[in-house]
């Protein structure tokens, strides 16, 4: 077994585990013999590393012994420090999209093969929960201001770009001070006709829409999700969130991010929704250091660019967080230059440009997100 000490001292038993994903996007599932420890729930295949085992052979090693599948393409998805009663654990968890072999229960294990979206049906332990949640949110968060002046076409905008492909999108306010006439403001506008336009948009594919402000801001606004901005998630002692309401959080240091892991968010955004870039506060090591100790899903804010989407990966993020100002296209380019994940440099293949016609207000966005999903894997061996 091994070990891993962080900065509070604690030595962390080190856990590693895989999402398998088969061909029709199904994840492999294991239920945990009666007689161990959360006997009779449900967790993602894994084991211990062994002393001297990278992570990824103690992987691969485990499901040949376990399961009887060699692991062969994947990508990092979540690591999560969890505190049970008995021992400290780091659950490291891998994203496995190609593997060679047939699942079979080889321990007399019970395995199942569930669709993301149905994994919140079973029960899992206490650290494999925000693995559920990861599996469940897109690699790209697209945050947008919504300006009095531009809000019906920049609604226009954002059904073009959910069209092409964003599954996620953050509707913030142009500022964050939090009074009385910035929750007036948001009101007036998201109660709009290109604001119910954008709701049956998101109802037709999929995708969810996230309203800064409070819970019932977004209740009462119809939205699939809360975000709280930085300075009130300081102030909030504890979040009531309605069953099926999402709920994240703007973050800019390792207590903000345990602040909401705490509160038991879905997901945070590391950097400002107003535009202040991740790896610009301390830079990729730091971010790192933090995102590791997070406990939950993070999205780093910058630019839509493949090779700071890899870095974020890479450093334990779920993806980018992408913030698009709104201005009119050729003011300024937020993406950033475009590469290929293979080192190549051109336009991420399929691009789609969403604005209005004429020109006017848009953005630009990513493929489609199997594509970008695809093109974040990497060899296991």
């Amino acid at each position: 077994m091994t070990f891993t000490k962080y900065e509070d001292g604690c030595a962390y038993l080190h856990v590693v585990a895989a999402a398998v994903l088969d061909a029709r996007g199904r994840v492999l599932i294991a239920e945990r013999p009666k007689h161990k420890s959360h006997g009779g729930l449900w967790e993602f295949p894994g084991g211990k590393r062994e002393a001297g085992e990278s992570s990824l052979a103690a992987l691969r090693r485990e499901f040949r012994e376990e399961i009887g599948i060699d692991l062969t393409r994947g990508r990092p998805l979540i690591r999560v420090p969890y505190h049970y009663p008995e021992r400290s654990l780091i659950l490291d968890v891998w994203r496995v999209d190609e593997f060679s072999g047939v699942a079979e229960p080889r321990e007399g294990q019970r395995l199942a093969w569930v669709a993301p979206e149905r994994l919140a049906q079973f029960e899992f332990p206490p650290a494999n929960r925000p693995v559920v949640r990861a599996l469940n949110l897109p690699q790209m968060l697209l945050t947008a201001h919504i300006q009095p002046d531009e809000a019906e076409s920049t609604f226009e905008s954002l059904g073009r770009a959910i069209r092409a492909g964003v599954r996620c999108v953050q509707l913030a306010p142009t500022n964050d001070e939090g009074g009385a006439e910035t929750r007036e403001c948001r009101t007036r506008l998201l109660s709009a006709s290109g604001y119910r336009r954008l709701r049956e948009v998101c109802r037709d594919t999929g995708a969810r829409l996230m309203v800064s402000g409070s819970v019932g801001d977004a209740l009462a606004l119809g939205a699939d999700g809360v975000h709280f901005e930085a300075v009130p998630l300081r102030h909030l002692e504890s979040a009531q969130i309605p069953s099926g309401l999402l709920a994240s959080a703007s973050c800019d240091s390792p207590m903000g991010l345990a602040h909401a892991a705490r509160l038991g968010l879905d997901y945070a955004v590391l950097g400002s929704s107003l535009g202040r870039q991740a790896f610009a506060i301390e830079g990729w090591h730091r971010v790192r250091q933090w995102v590791r100790r997070a406990g939950l899903p993070v999205f780093a804010h910058g630019a839509l660019d493949a090779v700071q989407l890899r870095r974020a990966v890479d450093c334990g993020c779920q993806g980018l967080a992408v913030t698009d100002s709104m201005r009119p296209l050729g003011e300024v380019d937020v993406w950033g230059p475009r590469h290929r994940l293979d080192g190549g440099v051109s336009q991420w293949p399929d691009s789609v440009e969403a604005s209005g016609p004429g020109g006017g207000l848009g953005l630009k966005v990513a493929p489609d997100p199997a594509r970008l999903e695809a093109a974040l894997r990497r060899p296991l061996a």
